[in-house]
């Protein structure tokens, strides 16, 4: 059902944290306070301690305004990143914040250089007068109740459309727009770093922009950061709400390359399966547990199913599937998706697969193929509109149209929402929003077997060969010819949901060239921004398939690409995603064919997967790893198994590279 070989294309030319200390020799950062707002759903924060590290010891206070509603900050299970989160409720016309004390106790002394992050959705904020949105920063002291929670604030407020206003006692001092495409619904992750000693901000960062925040203060002194504080400001004079997750003020400046969560990395890998078309969830579950893949993507049909297929998958090291619905009807997808959400069992929410090669009926016309896409993009709004407009679905992505650069009219897929002013020849209205993710076919099997195709393949803007982002989001169509996005706009939120290779028939490849294609393919998509990666299959001659493009036999027997995924994910298991470290590692020369990835599990171990994008086999790299200090190192190979060599305590590591990754674990 859902992989029709591709038509023939020419184309103009991211619960609770569990805290571990960071090792000082890898970087001079201590977490003083996180909070990951763990709870019963509805419980009120005020007056309860962070649920992970709290060096001062104190709690927080909750600063509420009252104006024809009242401002709440309460834990809710039903979002997050992952849930739970804080879910501060500016009802009405109210504000508020909440603070914790960062002053020196016990052995804890507050430093100098602080840096404070938070994941905020501010999808409920519609824009007001600014500063309006989600606050990040301090106090000298906590506002009084029914006080304007931007009195007495130094620090940033994130608006709902990406632009990030400073502010100093209280007072605005700067703003600076969002550059790239900004979603507001996604958990969006907000940082900066401070001097005390100098009052000075730096190192801002914000998921996706690429603007310079060149922001400049003296405020930030030792006084006013007294207490840090998250907090939602409304102007609107309507309902407001914004949700923040993951709070954590941390002390001193890191060096080296920053590590991402491995369980962050493992929750990007996902598979196709086709129980919507009559396969039998169960004959999937032990496959799930045995890869470890944590994602599933099928129809939108046989919701208890899915809801099964999450709780039986639900095992020790593995937190149960969870589902990608390809939506066919907005009224079916809408309803199989309010299931899941029920059951925990929803991750995401997509548009009609592949249009060009099977049209869909909305609205009674058919819309698709060669005819027509004014109801194809007429579908894809209204999935986006239900799913938004939802009390229950709306924290849930949605992705958009699989090969929407085959529109026939300019109906505007190729937009997440559409722009103001229209674009030129675009039919629908400016402003018309579709999905929150880009989402690609990108295929590594197109352009054939050749170095670096894996990381071609995963180009965030301009890959021509490989059925990317160039052709379907940006550049032009490469139907019609329709403009899109720029090129040079590589921060657009994208996911693959169909990549893959078979191991039969023309073109195909050998099972171990299979696996450890796979293996590269999941490593650069994540490297090159892409939030999730879904391989085309789980299990050979599944929805027309016929070049055994499947990671297990028909008769579910595992090809080497699911032992190999299966000792990958093993060695890199964990399902707790902490605030990351830093390694202050190099790779002197490394090889343009030679790629790195820095994981961090939840146990402070971080876990260096480098790895060599030479399918073709006709030579190896030698590179040389510089990690930065003495460690005892163990390496993994897993197309070997899952079994660690001590290299004893090492300074720097030489490895022989080839077609596959190698993982080096330093504690």
């Amino acid at each position: 059902m859902f992989k029709i070989k591709h038509l023939v294309k020419m184309v103009a030319g991211v619960s609770a944290l569990c805290f571990m200390a960071i090792n000082p020799a890898k970087a001079t950062v201590s977490v003083i306070v996180q909070d990951g707002f763990s709870g019963t759903n509805g419980t009120a924060i005020a007056g309860t301690v962070p649920d992970v590290t709290n060096l001062p010891g104190g709690t927080w206070q909750v600063d509420s305004t009252t104006s024809t509603g009242t401002f709440t900050a309460t834990i809710s299970t039903t979002t997050g990143n992952p849930s739970p989160s804080l879910l501060m409720n500016c009802q009405g016309n109210s504000s508020g914040s909440a603070a914790i004390s960062l002053a020196s106790n016990g052995s804890y002394t507050k430093p100098t250089t602080l840096t404070i992050q938070a994941d905020f959705d501010v999808a409920g904020m519609q824009t007001g007068n600014a500063p309006h949105g989600a606050m990040l920063g301090f106090y000298t002291t906590p506002p009084a109740t029914n006080t304007d929670p931007i009195t007495g604030f130094t620090g940033l407020v994130l608006q709902e459309d990406g632009s990030l206003v400073l502010v100093a006692n209280g007072a605005t001092v700067s703003t600076i727009n969002y550059t790239g495409t900004f979603t507001a619904g996604n958990f969006n992750t907000l940082s900066y770093t401070i001097n005390t000693t100098t009052g000075a901000i730096s190192n801002v960062t914000l998921t996706g922009s690429t603007s310079t925040y060149n922001f400049s203060t003296s405020g930030f002194t030792n006084s006013a950061t007294a207490y840090a504080t998250v907090g939602g400001r409304n102007t609107f004079g309507r309902d407001q709400n914004a949700y923040a997750d993951n709070f954590i003020v941390s002390g001193g400046s890191s060096g080296g390359v920053l590590a991402v969560a491995a369980n962050t990395f493992l929750n990007s890998m996902g598979i196709n399966t086709h129980i919507s078309q009559g396969v039998s969830e169960s004959s999937y579950e032990a496959l799930f547990t045995y890869t470890g893949i944590r994602n599933d993507r099928d129809g939108e049909n046989d919701a208890s199913s899915y809801v099964t297929l999450h709780n039986n998958t639900i095992v020790s090291g593995f937190p149960g599937v969870l589902c990608d619905i390809i939506a066919e009807d907005d009224t079916t997808a809408i309803s199989t998706a309010n299931t899941l959400a029920s059951g925990s069992a929803l991750l995401s929410m997509e548009g009609p697969n592949e249009p060009n090669n099977q049209t869909i009926v909305y609205g009674g016309q058919t819309g698709g193929g060669s005819g027509t896409w004014v109801p194809v993009a007429d579908l894809q709004a209204a999935i986006y509109s239900s799913v938004s407009g939802s009390s229950t679905l709306k924290n849930y992505p949605v992705f958009g149209v699989s090969e929407d650069g085959a529109e026939t009219n300019n109906v505007g897929l190729q937009y997440l929402t559409i722009p103001t002013p229209l674009p030129t020849g675009v039919l629908l209205a400016a402003g018309t929003q579709f999905s929150n993710y880009a989402n690609c076919h990108n295929y590594v099997s197109n352009a054939g077997l050749v170095d670096n195709m894996a990381w071609n393949a995963a180009n965030p803007s301009t890959s021509v060969s490989y059925d990317g982002m160039y052709g379907e989001y940006t550049g032009v169509t490469w139907g019609q010819h329709f403009a899109a996005y720029p090129t040079t706009d590589v921060t657009i939120p994208k996911v693959t949901t169909e990549t893959g290779w078979g191991t039969s028939g023309s073109g195909s490849v050998t099972q171990d060239q299979q696996g450890k294609v796979f293996l590269n393919v999941y490593l650069a998509e994540y490297k090159r921004g892409w939030s999730y990666t879904f391989i085309y299959e789980m299990r050979d001659n599944e929805g027309g398939d016929s070049t055994g493009e499947g990671i297990y036999t028909s008769s579910s027997t595992a090809k080497l690409a699911a032992t190999y995924i299966h000792n990958f994910t093993t060695i890199l298991q964990d399902t707790v995603s902490n605030a990351p470290g830093s390694l202050n590692y190099t790779i002197p020369s490394e090889p343009a064919t030679v790629h790195d990835l820095l994981l961090q599990k939840s146990n402070g171990t971080y876990y260096l997967v480098i790895w060599d994008d030479r399918p073709v086999g006709e030579a190896n790299d030698n590179v040389t790893v510089n990690l930065g200090g003495t460690y005892s190192v163990n390496k993994y190979d897993p197309t070997v198994g899952t079994s660690a060599t001590s290299l004893g305590s090492v300074s720097s590591v030489a490895l022989t590279l080839s077609d596959h990754p190698i993982i080096l674990a330093v504690p």
